[in-house]
């Protein structure tokens, strides 16, 4: 999964790195958000600050989209419509 994903509007990328790190841009510009990124069960889980988890399918043409949260490490509210979704490019 390490690699630069776009998402539809120019600029917002985020980027999955080998060290377990994902650096997200917004209109070009790096945020300077720390989180940290694994794979669950076949999902990616990006985990915020606090305990919130944004969770990503891996799409079969390797693009990601986000499907749910997860809030304190517990409860899982899945989205009505998905959150996005990010081509890989890198």
């Amino acid at each position: 999964m390490v690699g630069t994903y776009e998402g539809k509007d120019v600029g917002d990328t985020l980027v999955f790195l080998a060290n377990g790190f994902v650096e997200d841009y917004e209109n070009g510009k790096k945020l300077e958000i720390e989180r940290k990124w694994s794979v669950v069960k076949g999902e990616i889980h990006v985990k915020y600050s606090g305990g919130f988890i944004k969770v990503w399918r891996i799409n079969k043409d390797k693009s990601i989209t986000y499907i749910a949260d997860i809030e304190d490490g517990k409860e899982r509210i899945v989205l009505i419509t998905d959150g996005g979704t990010f081509k890989k490019i890198k």
